[in-house]
């Protein structure tokens, strides 16, 4: 059986909803620049191949040129008993094809290569625009907008409730008519159960961040990522959570000031 539950500071809670809603909002925002920016990675690509492809043409056009040319040369040539050669002797003839063969062979190569790298940026950007299944989870785009159309409101609204009735209670008389004289304290209260102070508050703070960074410091090594290092802002504002006062955008979340 549980001995119940021990709220030391209502107001933290507060500021962990704020927290959860600005994440939603942070996330919703980073979603939205990682799409288009991906879009705009695919058009610059498509283009990109539009125009290997363009010169590609443009190179077997002048290679069916230079062939022809090569061809009208061999027809007019003659041969001369007195030299023992054939003139005109179409070197140039046979070097301009000789060149636009090597453009042709340099300009497929790099369309086999783009189409190559575009089949992978697009398996890729299937991968992150998959809904998912059954049982293969679903890509980061649809993670997230289920993370800020569902879970985040879900979690700030259970979060409200809860810090509603801390409120009820912390107003309540639980006492009956053991009241408690001027100038007496209940003994049943701790130093632990008490308000953290702003000092405490500060030096929580400072141990749970560097106990990330820690952490993330000795996971870099293998999974290749960034230490905790950021203050998180409002991504409207750019001021720090706790002074932000923006409306969320994407989530309906009460704010508390």
């Amino acid at each position: 059986m549980s001995d119940g539950l021990f709220i030391r500071d209502i107001h933290s809670l507060e500021e962990l909803n704020n927290i959860i809603g600005f994440t939603g909002e942070a996330m919703a925002k980073i979603e939205e620049s990682v799409s288009k920016y991906i879009d705009g990675v695919q058009q610059v690509l498509d283009k990109q191949q539009d125009i290997i492809r363009q010169n590609l043409d443009e190179a077997r056009q002048r290679l069916e040129n230079a062939q022809k040319a090569l061809s009208a040369c061999y027809s007019s040539q003659t041969y001369d008993e007195d030299s023992g050669e054939y003139t005109p002797s179409c070197d140039c003839e046979e070097r301009d094809v000789e060149s636009a063969q090597k453009e042709v062979d340099e300009w497929q190569k790099k369309l086999e290569e783009g189409e190559k790298i575009i089949g992978e940026c697009k398996l890729e950007i299937d991968e992150y625009n998959d809904p998912g299944g059954a049982i293969s989870p679903p890509g980061g785009h649809y993670l997230i907008e289920n993370m800020c159309q569902s879970q985040t409101p879900n979690a700030t609204q259970s979060l409200q409730e809860f810090i509603a009735e801390a409120h009820d209670y912390s107003q309540s008389d639980l006492g009956g008519e053991r009241d408690i004289a001027p100038g007496t304290y209940n003994s049943f209260v701790s130093d632990d159960d008490l308000p953290m102070t702003e000092e405490e508050k500060a030096a929580a703070f400072d141990s749970n961040i560097q106990g990330v960074k820690d952490e993330q410091e000795s996971s870099s090594r293998y999974y290749d990522i960034q230490d905790a290092n950021r203050a998180m802002c409002c991504p409207s504002c750019g001021r720090p959570l706790q002074m932000c006062s923006c409306n969320i955008m994407h989530v309906d979340v009460n704010l508390y000031q």
